[in-house]
């Protein structure tokens, strides 16, 4: 849930309906029975068949979505949770998705559920109920949910805060073999966001974002370490207020995307050291990060140094490697850019736009083979910001 405050473009194309032939597999949806679209010239994937985007929706308007597209064919469907599935829906803001195994689990944070489909078909499996689900991680075993546990904050029309609810955050661990939930752990920091897990370690970013409308105004700036041998609070270490995304490199490194606080604090992306943390720069200057994707040891990042005027202005790409951060020329067409992503083969990019609230956001596609010109670009859903290749 990142649109508290977007201002957006809607950009509709429109492309001609093609037929599909079934093509299954796992980790790749059969086309039979999916309407989709020609947006590109197919190219076929070693790593990856599908790459899906799961489409928040707006809060409160039951409008989450995921669509897939098929780069062998260049076939983009959209709706295709709703295809599959045409007599439910996918819920209330859809907040994350991870492949586990021949599944898809999705997390729809207002509906209070983990969705769980058939990587095949995209067909319903399962729900399981958790309160205010946030962000997931997987082992071999066990699926690990971060959840709000029922935080909440309500403004009078002039932005007055007349109610709230502060719990400290739950991390629910479920079984994958039975899809139960085992043991749920209720001594987190405030409003828990991004997970990962590393060997036996779980890393948890906490941000606090309703525990700062309270008085004294203040987010969390605490990671939490999760001993998954013991299922129990190893460490809790200081970090960088308002954590919405931790990362692990293949050296053991935890990195940590930040919101800031919208006023004197921007957003970034920070390296943990053993005294604090240290912000990645560029040119001396504190890069923001709007969006943030892992490809590897490198991190791709969007942002602007005017974030916090909608709509921004003056969009900036930048590759990190080794906490060195390399500028990357691209036209970037989308007014608000919600999402991004890199493709683990070709090292295309994706950046999307996340249009406005009842409005249709935006994919688009840059060859890094073509110097990252635009290469496709077509109308997703409503906020469209997670990306999964599978």
């Amino acid at each position: 849930m990142k649109h508290e405050a977007l201002l957006t473009i809607s950009c509709i194309l429109a492309l001609g309906v093609v037929g599909c032939e079934k093509d299954p597999g796992k980790g790749n949806a059969s086309k039979e029975g999916f309407t989709g679209e020609t947006v590109t010239v197919g190219e076929t994937r070693d790593s990856y068949k599908n790459l899906y985007i799961l489409n928040e929706g707006a809060m409160g308007h039951n409008e989450a979505s995921l669509d897939f597209f098929t780069p062998s064919d260049g076939l983009y469907v959209r709706s295709a949770f709703s295809q599959a599935n045409p007599s439910i829906s996918l819920g209330d803001t859809a907040n994350d998705l991870i492949a586990v195994g021949d599944e898809i689990w999705i997390a729809v944070t207002g509906s209070d559920l983990i969705e769980i489909v058939d990587a095949a078909t995209l067909a319903h499996k399962a729900s399981i109920p958790v309160v205010m689900p946030r962000c997931l991680a997987a082992d071999n075993n066990f699926v690990y949910v971060t959840s709000y546990n029922g935080a909440y904050a309500t403004y009078s029309e002039d932005f007055t805060l007349t109610d709230y609810n502060n719990p400290k955050g739950a991390l629910y661990r479920i079984s994958i073999a039975d899809k139960r939930k085992e043991e749920h752990y209720l001594g987190l920091g405030y409003q828990p966001e991004g997970l990962v897990v590393s060997g036996s370690n779980l890393f948890i970013a906490n941000s606090g974002g309703i525990a700062s409308q309270q008085d004294p105004y203040t987010y969390d700036n605490t990671i939490t370490h999760i001993d998954l041998t013991r299922f129990k609070i190893y460490k809790t270490y200081t970090s960088v207020i308002n954590a919405k995304e931790i990362f692990v490199d293949s050296e053991g490194t935890i990195w940590e995307h930040t919101l800031g606080d919208f006023y004197s604090l921007h957003s970034g992306l920070y390296k943990k050291t053993e005294d604090g943390a240290e912000r990645v720069t560029a040119e001396g200057c504190g890069l923001c990060v709007g969006a943030i994707a892992q490809n590897g040891d490198d991190f791709w990042i969007i942002g602007s140094d005017s974030e916090w005027i909608y709509p921004g202005s003056d969009w900036y790409v930048y590759k990190i490697t080794n906490g060195v951060a390399t500028k990357v020329n691209i036209d970037i067409e989308a007014v608000y850019p919600y999402g991004i992503a890199v493709d683990p083969e070709t090292g295309d990019l994706f950046i999307t736009d996340g249009g406005t609230g009842g409005n249709l956001g935006t994919i688009y596609c840059y060859s890094k083979a073509d110097n990252y010109a635009l290469k496709w670009k077509t109308t997703s859903g409503i906020f469209p910001g997670h990306f999964l290749f599978l």
